[in-house]
Formats: structure tokens, C-alpha cells, sequence
């Protein structure tokens, strides 16, 4: 789950966290009573938390999941509750990010309701909210775009606070990264000539991750992004009014990136969830050094700024994009059809340690299987179909 780094001290982190809560534990999400005493549920009308709850314990048999956001100081390791609420259901329904706005509000990816909210944390008093399918239904209608819905529609995986005060959300299942000024009317509220990519253009992104800004301090308008179905790494520089694709970072064994922090020195913080490994890449783009670990999500450096705030963009810093030798050319072509969702999918229930060609070898091994019982399988009826035919000659 995503991570930031406290203002002013190397010693607090604040993340948000999803426990996974049994059927026979979980209180009485379908009932009335609980939608108007909680104030996560009555955020939105009993019609749609009605529609989304019962989806949801219908797909996990009535388990749900307990979201959270706390902060915990490394130094003494005491932990510090900050908000907490029930989403019903397990998948897609974990929270995967929040920032913090001021002392008192925190800015939330609620990946359960599709939906952006402000949440006044000394109150649990939801102040604000960006819901794509009321608020901006031209680009996001539900039976149109992301994935089925209700569940795991949008898939909103990260929400980031400008220092202008507006918001930049990524919809993962629309293919996107969208920009959103909470001063704005509600129709208003999507800064739609700011959007970065298009549904199913996946050249530009492909179910993306974790994009940071960079602002204009840094070289910016930029954003950083983990392509994660395009195993890489992409920076959009904003020049003229559009976005433009400046630096892109890949290797042979890039499977599934989730994260990039670009750093105060121009170096890249790279997590690779299905290479298994958290890197750094130099401004030549070089790995400096790398750290195998099981399916990583997020990285950050805890002594810089708030993930790539600090870092300049690649285009005023002059970082070089990585290029390929021919062989590994020739593997990124094999490993670019493979890769998808399907393929992804595999990697996140397979070991840690099966990796991209660990997982061919294996499908070429079943596929070969399979042909040799379908030959030996033919070649044993095949006398009886010939006499067969004898016979009715």
C-alpha cells in the first residue's frame, strides 16, 4: 500500500493498510441502521452503497475488508490510527493510497467506490468527493469504460496532492491519469485538456501505477509513471499545452513496474512487483544497485522528498532514456506480446521465484504435453477409425 514520508522528520511514516476481515466478523454492511451511522457509508446514497455492498459479498462470499490509514514513528515504533473504514468484499476493495492535504485532511484512492474523497480525519467527515460516473459521465461511463461494473470498475489506485491544491488520480482500469481542482463545481471538477492517455491506447498506458508529479520547480509539468502492463517506466513532459512522451525505462527482466520515484539526483527508484526486486537507475540509466524481494508494491526513499517532488524531470536534467541491445530487443518483442493482464495474473499466484522465463518454459512445456497426448491419443484410435471405415465400404 502506498507510503508518504512526514514533513520535517526522518522518523514517521504514514501508509494505508487493508486487513482482510472473515464473513462471521464483518458488521451488518447491508442493513440500514449501519449505512446511516457510518460515515464512510452514508458519504453516498443508500441506492449505490446498496448496489456496490451487494456486489461485492456476493463475489467474496460475504467477507470484507477493514481500510485504514495510520502512522507509525521508526524510531520508537509506536503506531497511530488516523481513519479507518469497512468496504465489503476482498478484491479491488482495498485502498491503495493516500496523501495528505494539511494536519486535519488526508485525500484518499478509494478504490472501493471508484471515486476520489477528502476526509476531515479529526472528524471521519467525508468533506468532498470526485465520483467519475456522476460527475464526469461523457468520459467515464460505466458501461463504456474500465473494467464490469460495479466491481473493480474504475480500479483507483493512487491519488496525489499538487502543491497548486488540485489532484491527480489514476484510474487504472480506464487507462489514465486525470487531473481534478476540488474548487471547481462538480461538473467541472475533471481538468479534461490535462488527462494523460486514452482507454485501450495502450501505447501511451497500459493499466498504470503510482504516477508522480514533478512541478515546474523541477523541470516540471511532469509525470512520472509505472506502465505496468507495458513493463516500464514513462515520463510525460507537458509542452504546449499537451503531454509529451520524454524518457522511457525498461529492461529484459521489467515484469509488472508498480512504482518510480525519480530522486533529488536525477537518479529512478524503480519497484518491479513481478521481477521481484526494488532497483535505482542512474541518469544514464545504469542500475546503480537492486534488491530482490518478493513482489514489491511501492518504494520510497525516506530521507527525500514526498515520492519524485524533489526530483527534476528528465527532460530538464537531461536523462537518458535506456536503450536495448539486440537480443534483449528481441526478448522485449516476446515478452511485449505475452505481456497483459492474463499473463500478469499468473505471475501474482505463481512463487516469487518463477520470473518471466521460468513461466514460458513452463507453457511451452504443458503445450507440449498436451500435443504429444493429442498425437498419441490420435494415433490410438486411428487404427479403429480406418476399419471403420472398411466396414462401411
Amino acid at each position: 500500500m502506498g507510503c508518504r514520508s512526514r514533513p520535517g522528520t526522518n522518523a514517521t511514516v504514514e501508509y494505508a493498510y487493508a486487513d482482510h476481515v472473515n464473513a462471521s466478523q464483518c458488521p451488518a454492511l447491508l442493513s440500514e441502521d449501519y449505512w446511516r451511522t457510518d460515515e464512510y457509508a452514508n458519504s453516498i446514497s443508500w441506492t449505490k452503497w446498496q448496489e456496490y455492498a451487494r456486489a461485492y459479498l456476493d463475489e467474496s462470499g460475504g467477507a470484507c475488508t477493514q481500510n485504514g490509514i495510520e502512522r507509525v514513528n521508526l524510531s520508537t515504533g509506536t503506531v497511530t490510527p488516523v481513519y479507518t473504514a469497512t468496504t465489503p468484499g476482498k478484491h479491488s476493495t482495498r485502498w491503495h493510497d493516500a496523501d495528505r492535504i494539511n494536519n486535519t485532511h488526508l485525500a484518499v484512492a478509494d478504490i472501493y467506490l471508484d471515486r476520489v474523497f477528502i476526509v476531515n480525519t479529526t472528524t471521519e467527515t467525508i468533506t468532498w468527493s470526485w465520483d467519475p460516473a456522476r460527475d464526469s459521465p461523457t468520459q467515464f461511463a460505466t458501461d463504456q469504460t474500465g473494467g464490469p461494473y460495479p466491481t473493480d470498475w474504475t480500479h483507483m489506485n493512487d491519488v496525489e496532492v499538487l502543491p497548486d491544491g488540485r489532484l491527480m488520480a489514476s484510474p487504472r482500469n480506464a487507462d489514465r491519469v486525470v487531473f481534478l481542482d476540488p474548487q471547481k463545481p462538480p461538473s467541472e471538477t475533471l481538468v479534461e485538456n490535462w488527462t494523460v492517455g486514452t482507454e485501450d491506447e495502450t501505447e501511451t498506458l497500459h493499466e498504470q501505477h503510482n504516477p508522480d508529479y514533478i512541478p515546474p520547480t523541477e523541470g516540471g509539468p511532469a509525470i512520472l509513471i509505472a506502465d505496468s502492463e507495458n513493463n516500464r517506466v514513462v515520463e510525460y513532459q507537458r509542452e504546449n499545452g499537451a503531454w509529451n512522451r520524454t524518457w522511457t525505462w525498461s529492461d529484459g527482466r521489467a515484469q509488472w513496474i508498480r512504482d518510480a520515484d525519480r530522486l533529488p539526483n536525477g537518479n529512478t527508484l524503480i519497484t518491479d512487483s513481478n521481477g521481484n526486486r526494488v532497483l535505482e537507475v542512474n541518469r544514464q540509466g545504469t542500475i546503480v544497485w537492486q534488491a530482490e524481494t518478493a513482489f514489491p508494491y511501492e518504494a520510497e526513499r525516506l530521507e527525500t522528498s514526498d515520492e519524485s517532488a524533489g526530483g527534476p524531470s528528465g527532460e530538464s536534467a537531461a536523462i537518458a532514456p535506456r536503450s536495448s541491445g539486440p537480443i534483449e530487443q528481441i526478448w522485449l518483442g516476446v515478452r511485449g506480446v505475452l505481456a497483459g493482464p492474463a499473463f500478469s495474473g499468473i505471475h501474482y499466484v505463481a512463487p516469487y521465484w518463477v520470473g518471466t522465463a521460468e513461466l514460458i518454459a513452463l507453457i511451452v512445456c504443458v503445450m507440449s504435453i498436451v500435443g504429444w497426448i493429442l498425437v498419441e491419443s490420435w494415433l490410438a484410435i486411428r487404427p479403429r477409425v480406418s476399419r471403420s471405415r472398411v466396414k462401411e465400404q
